[in-house]
């Protein structure tokens, strides 16, 4: 998979007279804040777990998240406001290196896979489909 997507990241990057580093770092970017905004938020620790990085995995787990939200979810299709999550900001090259995004909290599979009505699909392959449909 990871062959076929450097092959598409480069036919991407030749039609758009850019480099595989620029086009890997925008596509890297908009996974953080497709995944970021898509997670579920009550107490905002699930939103505050997601991790950004370049080289290496963040395996860290924060106790704190975001902050609380506010407004009602409880039964409710429309998912209360929340603080955003922190610029990612990326260098030049660093989309030449591996990028991580991660979450390590123990039930972030379960809202991956739809156990909220927040993100009755999940976060991650929402935003991913949504990446791979824009190429």
């Amino acid at each position: 998979m990871k062959d076929t997507l450097a092959m598409d990241i480069k036919k991407v990057a030749e039609a758009l007279s850019l480099s595989v580093d620029e086009v890997t770092r925008k596509i890297a970017l908009t996974a953080y804040d497709g995944v970021t905004k898509k997670t579920p938020v009550d107490t905002g620790r699930a939103r505050g777990n997601w991790n950004f990085s370049v080289g290496n995995a963040d395996t860290t787990v924060s106790s704190e998240g975001f902050g609380k939200s506010t407004g009602s979810h409880v039964n409710s299709s429309t998912p209360p406001s929340s603080p955003k999550a922190p610029k990612i900001t990326l260098k030049k090259g660093d989309g030449l290196e591996d990028i991580y995004i991660t979450n390590n909290l123990p039930y972030i599979n379960i809202l991956e896979s739809g156990n909220s009505k927040q993100a009755p699909k999940g976060m991650v392959d929402v935003t991913m489909n949504e990446i791979r449909s824009s190429f």
